[in-house]
């Protein structure tokens, strides 16, 4: 693994060069190439299908991207799609580096037009994944231990400023998204509160009127929060069923042929694993893939 995952530069962490990560990924690996090729990329007929290019372009790209901070726009999407690329190929350092500055990006959209727009608990959702995906995979040791301190603390930002938010919110809908984002932030940060704010949520949730309350039903925050109360609540044969139901719902909104963004979801992937620690039995959700279960099509086996 890399000794050290960022420098700084004009104030602001960029990730240094990663090494190889687990075997099988190198060609994964968004180094930058040197002296015109490079074994981080390989040529075009490296990748065998179509979703092993898009991901071997957004790697490069991502990198690009990376070693030109701060003099380029932020982009955390594009970052999010590199992370998720290295998680289809198993290449946890990498991962890791992409999420940290993703989640970094995030933080500064919410803070420029989020709370303006009503899209804070959209990015607070990926903000969170992110965080949680580079405090579980990190290497072990002061590197992991900084990512879970960065993570519970963005949890508490997130409680609090979505309660703030909330008591301002004119529309019911709107109110709703900032209650689930305060239930994301207690449970990804493993608040001490959280059993409350799940009790509050759902009461919430409860008591809009029947127009607003038909159109929550089967989107993606009711089917979060039957997913949680299931983690939290019930007994391990019972936690799947709201888990499936919120794969189908992430399956059935995925473009066709789907994308490396379309092929993993952080939050899914985090109540998959709370899941199989609760005792939780062959549960495989399609949105929350295994690492490298798409290292073949980069023709690496």
């Amino acid at each position: 693994m890399a000794q050290s995952s960022a420098f700084r530069t004009a104030g602001r962490p960029v990730p240094s060069r990663p090494t190889p990560g687990r075997a099988g990924a190198q060609a994964a690996q968004p180094v930058a190439p040197e002296g015109g090729s490079s074994a981080a990329f390989p040529t075009p007929k490296a990748a065998r299908t179509a979703l092993g290019r898009e991901m071997q372009h957004t790697l490069r790209v991502g990198w690009e991207h990376l070693t030109h901070l701060p003099r380029v726009e932020p982009d955390p999407i594009l970052l999010i799609r590199a992370a998720r690329a290295c998680w289809l190929l198993d290449d946890m350092d990498a991962m890791c580096v992409y999420y940290r500055e993703a989640a970094v990006q995030l933080g500064e959209v919410v803070t420029l037009t989020g709370r303006r727009t009503g899209t804070a608990p959209d990015y607070w959702r990926l903000e969170l994944g992110a965080r949680w995906m580079a405090a579980t995979y990190s290497a072990e040791g002061r590197e992991r231990t900084a990512d879970q301190t960065a993570l519970r603390s963005m949890g508490f930002q997130v409680m609090d400023t979505a309660q703030r938010l909330s008591q301002e919110a004119g529309q019911p809908l709107d109110r709703m998204a900032l209650e689930m984002a305060r239930l994301r932030g207690a449970w990804f940060g493993a608040d001490p509160e959280l059993d409350r704010v799940l009790a509050v949520t759902e009461q919430r949730a409860a008591a809009m009127d029947t127009n607003n309350r038909a159109l929550w039903a089967g989107e993606r925050d009711q089917l979060t929060l039957a997913a949680l109360h299931g983690l939290l609540k019930e007994r391990p044969e019972r936690m799947g069923v709201p888990l499936t139901q919120l794969d189908e719902y992430l399956t059935a909104q995925m473009v066709r042929p789907p994308t490396v963004m379309d092929l993993m979801d952080e939050e899914l992937l985090a109540l998959q694993t709370a899941a199989v620690k609760a005792g939780v039995r062959n549960l495989s959700l399609r949105s929350a893939p295994r690492a490298g279960s798409r290292r073949t099509e980069m023709g690496s086996g």
